[in-house]
């Protein structure tokens, strides 16, 4: 196998990571004057800006930070992917973090986050249910 195959395709997926973001809003009709009044996207790095995430339990702000840093992750470098800490972080942001809970809230909805170690991905589901939190909060 020739060692320019995998630089190939090491190529393939990097571009295809690139264009994620944008096939994202794209296929769940997100303007981009939307996404800028939830996150302030700054080349590889964000941050979510909403003042209200319109949720009154700590539960269900936690789930909408995580579907939230997992599309930030996807918009900023092409994997809907967030870390436990950057979740933490947010929580305690937002008055939310609930630590004798934080791990159940999270395995309760494994329809919409799958555990990777230390980090969690998105699924299809939750990436439906992101793109409509970032339409209610860019009101």
């Amino acid at each position: 196998m020739s060692p320019y195959a995998d630089l190939a395709s090491s190529a393939d997926r990097t571009r295809d990571d690139s264009e994620r973001g944008p096939k994202f809003m794209d296929q769940y009709q997100i303007p981009e004057a939307s996404i800028s009044r939830v996150y302030h996207l700054d080349g590889q790095s964000y941050r979510i800006i909403v003042k209200d995430l319109k949720e009154k339990t700590s539960s269900k702000k936690q789930v909408k930070l995580a579907l939230l840093l997992g599309i930030g992750g996807l918009l900023s470098g092409g994997q809907p992917i967030f870390s436990k800490q950057k979740l933490i972080e947010a929580c305690r942001e937002y008055g939310a973090y609930d630590a004798p809970n934080f791990a159940s809230h999270m395995k309760k909805q494994r329809n919409m986050f799958i555990s990777k170690g230390h980090e969690w991905s998105l699924t299809v589901p939750a990436q439906q249910r992101a793109a409509e939190a970032i339409k209610e909060l860019a009101v």
